[in-house]
């Protein structure tokens, strides 16, 4: 496993000081339409970082035009816009809401079978994701030739687990 920091993560309240610590599941989104453009074994630090700043851009504008009797903090995906901007580029998006997975049914989307290590690290991830948060969070997870990356904006350690003190959002190899 290896796991590339960024430099911050969304909760940094200097650079996000409007909607910190709100929009995970905009940069989950930003990290997965990045990953479509840059391939994740060629993220950089400052990708990462990107992915935060978009993803803040994202909730930003998919938020404040909401009705004021819009009483959610957070979005679900089908709520954002479908348009984001890269400094590089313009990426426009279709959410597909298909099922939610909140733990109960983890077994039939990741079972572990006999298709190698690979496999049974991502279910036992997943089951580890679902054990530790009994909240709204959002994650990005990708399979890109036959790799899996989990993109993660929330204060995670060197080692890609939580780090409440010191963590930065990460990109996971698995």
């Amino acid at each position: 496993m290896q796991v590339l920091s960024g430099t911050f993560d969304q909760s940094d309240y200097n650079r996000f000081s409007k909607y910190f610590g709100r929009q995970c599941t905009a940069n989950a989104v930003a990290g997965a339409c990045k990953a479509n453009v840059v391939k994740p074994n060629l993220w950089t630090s400052q990708t990462v970082d990107e992915c935060l700043m978009t993803g803040d851009k994202l909730f930003e504008l998919s938020y404040e035009p909401l009705p004021s009797t819009f009483n959610h903090l957070y979005l679900r995906p089908d709520e954002l816009c479908s348009t984001l901007s890269f400094p590089e580029n313009e990426i426009t998006f279709q959410v597909a809401v298909n099922e939610v997975f909140d733990g109960t049914s983890i077994n039939s989307i990741a079972t572990v079978s006999n298709d190698g290590p690979t496999n049974y690290c991502l279910h036992d991830a997943i089951l580890c994701f679902f054990h530790d948060f009994n909240y709204v969070e959002s994650v990005a997870i990708m399979k890109i030739e036959n790799e899996f990356y989990v993109f993660d904006s929330h204060k995670r350690g060197k080692n890609g687990l939580r780090d409440g003190a010191n963590g930065t959002a990460v990109l996971v190899h698995c």
